[in-house]
């Protein structure tokens, strides 16, 4: 779903040519060749269809999915995630150009992956790591640049939140296994 992202992510960092969009259609095809040469012989081919069923099979938006720590966890990566962007367009002046351009790359990447987790609830957990690592750099983008007390109060605050957050998930999926050993 992310390859078009990619794409302009590329064009805009001004690296892609035309040998390079092959090679990313090359690159992006070689698994797919190596499990089309495993399904053919042993004919099972729905083995080799079925990744592309599972990108045009889209299940309803459902929200009641979700669990409250979950809705919790992308709140607050979702707040962190608007912060730092306004804060990187308010003070893109400051940057070099190549790191406003990637910084505006990850604002873009991140705003798609939360539409793609507000249409695709089930995806959560697979993108929730491409999430934070986005988040990460822009949010350490903020810490870096900002230097009043202001700053140093969200930076605690953040961290608290943080912390809280990780006990949070680290007890609701221990509790979630101990129920599952039982």
């Amino acid at each position: 779903y992310f390859i078009p992202v990619l794409i302009i992510g590329a064009y805009s960092f001004r690296s892609l040519n035309v040998r390079s969009f092959f090679a990313l259609l090359i690159g992006w095809s070689v698994p797919y060749w190596f499990l089309f040469g495993y399904a053919f012989p042993t004919q099972k081919m729905d083995l080799f269809y079925q990744p592309f069923i599972e990108l045009i099979n889209f299940q309803s938006v459902r929200f009641d999915y979700f669990q409250v720590w979950e809705l919790v966890t992308l709140g607050y990566t979702f707040s962190l995630c608007i912060i730092s962007a306004v804060h990187s367009y308010i003070t893109s002046f400051r940057d070099k150009i190549r790191t406003r351009l990637y910084l505006r790359f990850f604002i873009l990447l991140n705003a798609c992956i939360f539409l793609f987790i507000f249409l695709q609830p089930a995806q959560y957990v697979n993108l929730l790591p491409l999430l934070l690592v986005g988040t990460s750099i822009l949010v350490g983008h903020l810490y870096v640049l900002s230097n009043s007390e202001t700053a140093a109060g969200f930076f605690i605050i953040s961290m608290i939140i943080s912390l809280s957050l990780f006990g949070l998930n680290m007890w609701m999926l221990l509790s979630d296994f101990k129920l599952t050993l039982t």
